[in-house]
């Protein structure tokens, strides 16, 4: 069970992606890993948070992005 706050999330976001401006764009793109939907759409639940975190993990270490 994830405990992070959707901030939290955010937060990592634009550590991650460089800004508060690409992590808002990012939060709301649809994406093709997420069943295009948005990391946003799904961060509802525990899983879809988790999900999330893992896309941002994997951009982070250049696995993908």
């Amino acid at each position: 069970m994830n405990e992070l706050e959707q901030s939290d999330i955010f937060a990592l976001a634009v550590t991650t992606l460089g800004s508060i401006e690409n992590a808002r764009e990012w939060m709301n793109r649809p994406l093709k890993e997420l069943g295009n939907k948005s990391p946003d759409e799904i961060m509802e639940t525990d899983s879809g948070k988790d999900e999330v975190i893992n896309i941002l993990g994997r951009i982070r270490h250049g696995v993908f992005g």
